[in-house]
């Protein structure tokens, strides 16, 4: 290529009559170009591994960028699922939280319809669970208190028990009478003296008392006795009470509407027919 350039350059320079100086200077222009081009090549031939080094790693980081990149969608994707199914369940909690609120308020206007007609003892623990309430309760707060209520009157609804209180006597006085509960539905009493007795049970009203000559004061201080273990263990027949037509009647004859044997000592009872 060289010869040719200079040979090109000679015909020029015979075609054009240059002077020896003029041939001389483009002779210095041809080999500086040359030297440059040789330069260039070499130059190129050292640079072209580290170039050719740097595209593949340019290339590799690419490849790993689009992987990063189709990792980081699939992510996104695996995280709107999620969060669709996360809102979807919030929703479903939410419905089951008003359907549940619904429903505990109609258990806890229900509670407070029976209320009045508790024995005193529930009624009692009733209020005092209903104390135990904030100013503007939480669901979960209402819903453990109606439970405390309900376990309470199961609780003495499956047992005897006898508690001792004042009451009010037909002549405006008072006296202390021991009350013998059989559940929360049906109860004696007996003053000390066994001057006073007669039964309670739920009325139209909420929870009455009733003074009832007809009662045996002394099968009530009997079973009281056996009960608080004062006495050996036996059945005793006490009447049981039944409202008819919004009035109490005293179940007396046996054969027509049956009694109830108690055994105190082992907390039991049944109804003979």
């Amino acid at each position: 290529m060289g010869y040719a350039l200079l040979s090109g350059w000679l015909l020029t320079a015979e075609a054009g009559a240059q002077t020896p100086a003029e041939i001389d200077q483009l002779t210095h222009q041809w080999l500086a170009t040359e030297r440059q081009i040789s330069r260039l090549e070499a130059d190129w031939l050292a640079q072209q591994p580290i170039l050719e080094q740097r595209i593949d790693l340019l290339q590799a980081e690419r490849d790993q960028l689009q992987d990063i990149l189709a990792a980081s969608d699939a992510s996104q994707d695996d995280v709107d699922d999620r969060r669709e199914a996360l809102l979807a369940q919030q929703d479903e909690l939410e419905a089951e939280q008003q359907e549940l609120a619904q429903a505990l308020d109609g258990l806890v206007a229900r509670l407070g319809s029976i209320q009045p007609l508790l024995p005193d003892p529930v009624r009692a623990g009733w209020e005092n669970e209903q104390a135990m309430l904030s100013a503007d309760p939480e669901t979960s707060e209402q819903l453990q208190v109606a439970l405390a209520q309900l376990s309470r009157l199961a609780d003495f609804n499956t047992r005897i028990s006898v508690q001792e209180a004042p009451m009010t006597v037909p002549d405006g006085s008072q006296v202390m009478v021991k009350q013998l509960y059989l559940g929360a539905g049906t109860a004696w009493f007996v003053s000390a003296d066994g001057a006073y007795a007669g039964y309670g049970q739920p009325g139209i009203g909420g929870w009455q008392w009733s003074f009832d000559e007809s009662v045996s004061a002394t099968a009530i201080a009997e079973a009281i006795a056996i009960y608080e273990r004062q006495q050996q263990a036996a059945f005793v027949r006490l009447p049981v009470i039944l409202q008819s037509a919004g009035q109490n009647t005293t179940q007396k004859n046996e054969q027509k509407n049956g009694a109830r044997d108690l055994n105190t000592a082992t907390g039991s009872g049944s109804v003979q027919p």
